[in-house]
Order: structure tokens, then sequence, then C-alpha cells
């Protein structure tokens, strides 16, 4: 897990600072260097020596992007496979919980109420899991038998909050659809009201027509 950890922040690390080069390039020609105290001018000049991500030549960011996705696969494959799936119950009903969530979602989508509640709900969870992190950490032993809890959060932040932001995400999208066609539907019936009474002021009108 910390292996999976370091290699992690050293990816976000490697793509922030080319984030960095390439503002710098495009604002004033400059690059910049985490590792030294000022910035080197560059014109993409063939004869760089300096190391990714300041050798833009030989270093594109197709090249870095392609590369920091086979990284990011692998790294998940050894996410995955490090968690005992199978042996960790509480991961199995959470799971559960999940789908279930989910179930609900899709069942009860056009039942505005319910959507709102699941919603908030969800939203009260995902803000708790900060400190649930602290418990879990502490308290691991009680229910896990790997601690797979550290104190940036980083476990639980992909294995309890990520799904539950997805689920309140998918609650909002779906709330949006919702509101459309209940927009669509208020004012089809008021352009049918606006009808029937232009109808009836031009009865009213013809008959006076006719007396």
């Amino acid at each position: 897990m910390n292996q999976f950890l370091n290699r992690l922040y050293e990816h976000h690390n490697n793509l922030y600072t080319l984030i960095l080069n390439s503002f710098s390039i495009l604002t004033n020609g400059t690059l910049f260097n985490e590792n030294a105290t000022t910035t080197t001018t560059s014109s993409f000049a063939p004869n760089s020596s300096s190391k990714f991500p300041l050798n833009f030549n030989n270093f594109t960011l197709s090249t870095f992007l392609s590369t920091q996705y086979l990284k990011f696969k692998e790294d998940l494959f050894d996410f995955i496979e490090v968690i005992h799936w199978r042996e960790e119950l509480w991961l199995q009903i959470l799971i559960g919980i999940f789908i279930l969530l989910f179930t609900t979602i899709i069942l009860f989508r056009k039942n505005i109420t319910i959507q709102g509640i699941l919603f908030f709900f969800i939203c009260i969870f995902a803000y708790l899991s900060e400190k649930l992190n602290q418990w879990c950490f502490k308290n691991w032993n009680l229910f896990s038998k790997v601690n797979y809890f550290d104190k940036s959060g980083f476990f639980i932040s992909i294995i309890y909050a990520f799904p539950l932001l997805i689920l309140a995400a998918i609650i909002l999208c779906n709330l949006i659809i919702q509101t459309g066609k209940l927009l669509v539907i208020v004012k089809r019936r008021q352009i049918i009201v606006q009808q029937r009474r232009q109808n009836q002021q031009n009865q009213v009108e013809q008959q006076q027509r006719v007396k």
C-alpha cells in the first residue's frame, strides 16, 4: 500500500511540474524547475540536457500521458490485488450498500422526494469521511484483518467517499433531468390554458357580433 501511494504521489508531482512548464512556456518562454531557485529560458532548444519535464523535445506531452496512463493502470491493478476482498466482510457489506443505493436511485428515479432525501444523506456521509477515517485508523483491528487506513485518507477516499460522490452526481443529474421534464409539462399546460382562454374569448366575440 505504501509503495502504491509513493508511486501515485510521484506521478502527481510529474504531472504538476509538466503543467507548470507548459504554462510558463506559453506565457513567457521560461521553464520551471522545482529543484532550482531560478527559471530557465528555453525555446525548445535541442541542446537542452535537463531531465524530464524540462526537455520537451524528447519527452512530449502525449508520450508523458500515455506513460502515466500505463503506470496508473498498473498501480490500479496492484491496489486491487493488495485488498483482501473475499476475506474482509466489512468491504463486502460496504459494496452491497453501494449496490443497494444505486438500485434504489434507479428504481425511484422519478420520485423527486426520495431522490432528495438520498442526496441529502449521501452528502452527509461523504462529509463525515474524514472523521470516519480517523476512527478507522485507530480502531481498524475491531473489524478488519489488515490496516488499510492511513492519515492522508487515501484508502477511504477511494473505497468510501468516491463511490458516494458518484451516487450523488447520478442523483443530481437525475434531478436536473426530472426538473427539465416538469418545466416542459408545466409549459405545455400553460400553452393549453392560454389556447382555451383565447378560444373562449373568440367565442364570446363571435356571440356579441351575432347579437
